[in-house]
């Protein structure tokens, strides 16, 4: 076994798959038990890649097909699928805790995680619609005292303010796996992620800009008219439970659906 180098213990893996055990063996000249030892270490080492890679890998394959991953992974076939297996595997036992974890949560529990699922959809959508009305691109006339078109006011969303109306699902959706986030909150938010790092960018631009003196006009103040007195009195929900706890709470209440 030390004498197969990693560039041929990957080729010894990719020939077990593609040409079969005998022909692997012939072509090497090892035996049966070397090959097994070979193809054991090599799956534990692929097992060792990061979580995140694998599902990386796992969902480029199921969406552009194997060969689309192997080209971005640098993969071999037998590789991918090794991976897309272990993926597969982890997912399986993860469903498994999951339901288990959700049948014995409390049903005032669920209420509330679903209650947050419902009105985290609804202001989700509502801050992109306060960020950008909607529009894919700020009109000439746009004008709000104190917004920058795309992006959310401090009242809306601060980084160290306990109290901003969107605060809380910028950290869920941020601490969710894509795929989940864009599952459960619906399709505002890739748009909303979109503002908030342009929120972010654009501060932080403006901080800097201040910083170096440079003079207000090199950073455009967009306006439009404000919105109903309703949306900006602070009335927006506020969930029961920290952003931790909710986290958690969906992703059990998602593996287990």
């Amino acid at each position: 076994m030390n004498k197969i180098s990693a560039r041929d213990l990957r080729k010894i893996y990719d020939d077990r798959t593609s040409i079969g055990i005998p022909a692997t063996l012939a072509k090497w000249g090892i035996s049966k038990s070397t090959l097994d030892h070979a193809c054991r270490d090599k799956h534990a080492r692929l097992s060792r890649k990061p979580v995140n890679i694998q599902n990386d890998i796992y969902v480029l394959a199921n969406v552009r097909g194997i060969e689309a991953a192997m080209a971005k992974f640098e993969l071999n076939h037998a590789e991918t699928l090794a991976i897309c297996g272990i993926v597969r595997k982890r997912k399986a036992a993860q469903k498994v805790e999951a339901i288990a974890a959700w049948v014995a949560m409390p049903d005032s529990r669920k209420s509330e995680i679903k209650n947050i699922i419902r009105e985290g959809k609804s202001m989700i959508r509502d801050a992109v619609e306060q960020a950008t009305g909607g529009l894919e691109a700020p009109p000439l006339d746009w004008y709000e005292e104190g917004r920058y078109w795309g992006e959310l006011t401090i009242a809306e969303y601060s980084t160290c303010g306990k109290y901003s109306y969107f605060g809380w699902a910028v950290d869920v959706v941020r601490a969710l796996p894509e795929e989940f986030a864009a599952s459960i909150f619906g399709s505002s938010v890739a748009k909303f992620v979109e503002v908030i790092n342009a929120t972010e960018s654009g501060r932080a631009g403006r901080r800097r800009s201040y910083k170096n003196k440079i003079s207000s006009i090199d950073t455009q103040v967009v306006r439009r008219k404000r919105a109903p007195e309703a949306k900006m009195s602070g009335r927006y929900f506020f969930p029961p439970m920290g952003s931790q706890d909710i986290v958690a709470g969906i992703s059990t209440y998602t593996l287990a659906a």
